[in-house]
């Protein structure tokens, strides 16, 4: 029962720690599209053709008005994929309530009937 209790809370810590990161997450997410467009590499081509977008939303000759820039692109993607992992998590932590609400009732009752 304990470690359901540690688990928990490691879960909500990591949770919380995502939540309080994600403006760093989004800027280094930033800062590495933008080196990989200022550096032409090869890794420009793979985010292209992967999310669908063109530029680092600075106007060029390559990209055209309607196409989206790959840093809003990626940070939809990584937003809808919080929002799961949030969703999952609290779905995890439903449960382990509930099975530490049965824990602590299987030893708090278990006790007093003893089989003879």
């Amino acid at each position: 029962m304990i470690l359901l209790i540690i688990m928990s809370l490691l879960e909500i810590a990591a949770g919380v720690f995502i939540f309080i990161w994600r403006t760093n997450i989004y800027q280094s997410l930033y800062g590495y599209i933008s080196a990989v467009f200022q550096m032409q590499a090869s890794d420009l081509y793979t985010l292209r053709n992967r999310f669908n977008c063109c530029g680092n939303g600075i106007p060029n000759s390559v990209c055209t008005p309607t196409d989206r820039p790959c840093t809003t692109e990626i940070s939809s993607r990584l937003d809808g994929m919080f929002l799961v992992a949030g969703i999952v998590l609290i779905g995890i932590l439903a449960l382990q309530l509930i099975a530490i609400i049965l824990a602590g009732a299987v030893v708090c009752c278990g006790k007093s009937n003893k089989v003879q």
